[in-house]
């Protein structure tokens, strides 16, 4: 009975000790975690030897008490320093702008202007074509359908054609993307971001970028 009581705390401080080591609450240095594993394995043999040779219960009693109180202790200021670090970083996200917001989806309305605004922003043509100038694939990269004629196309400055219905979605994308993700970026930074599907060449221009004004 005394060394079923003895080996008690001892078998359910490895066990502790391991999901402390694998989770995101274990922020002790490797030197202060050998110094509390190391710690727990002389309690364990204390508890151990104490119940094997027959000492006075109450001494088998303390050597319990200081094994449980190795294990509470740094547990309990591991799980104090995580919460001064998550109220730390709730701090941080809300005086950068990046705490929770109450955002709605993108409108119809607010996607076609801002297609809009990537068309006039960046030089890219749009043409039908029976019109466009020089050769260029059948197959549209985005969609792999052929250009007929009559079709809008868009030609990026980079020389890339595609279906002008194509490049709209693309950017109407990125843009209902940038706004269900709640993101802070800017509109410039926006812009810089949406590059040809082919050569990953960036559609507008950075010195062509608009002002810098908030997506949300």
């Amino acid at each position: 009975r005394s060394h079923f009581g003895s080996s008690v705390p001892f078998a359910l401080a490895l066990p502790l000790a391991m999901s402390l080591s694998e989770s995101n609450i274990m922020v002790l240095s490797k030197k202060d975690r050998a110094i509390w594993l190391g710690g727990l394995v002389l309690c364990g043999l204390a508890c151990a030897l104490v119940g094997a040779i027959n000492l006075p219960r109450w001494t088998l009693q303390v050597c319990i008490a200081i094994t449980v109180l190795w294990i509470i202790v740094p547990v309990g200021i591991l799980f104090y320093r995580q919460s001064l670090r998550e109220e730390d970083n709730t701090t941080l996200d809300l005086e950068l702008g990046e705490g929770p917001k109450d955002l709605t989806p993108a409108t119809p309305e607010e996607i076609s202007s801002f297609v809009s605004m990537v068309k006039n922003e960046s030089s890219m043509s749009v043409s039908t074509a029976d019109s466009i100038q020089g050769s260029y694939d059948d197959l549209c990269p985005i969609c792999l359908d052929e250009h007929d004629l009559g079709d809008s196309l868009c030609t990026l400055q980079c020389g890339h054609v595609f279906h002008e219905r194509c490049m709209d979605c693309l950017v109407g994308r990125a843009y209902e993307q940038a706004r269900s993700q709640e993101s802070s970026e800017c509109v410039d930074k926006l812009l810089g971001s949406i590059k040809c599907p082919l050569c990953r060449q960036p559609v507008v221009q950075c010195e062509e970028s608009a002002p810098a004004t908030s997506v949300c």
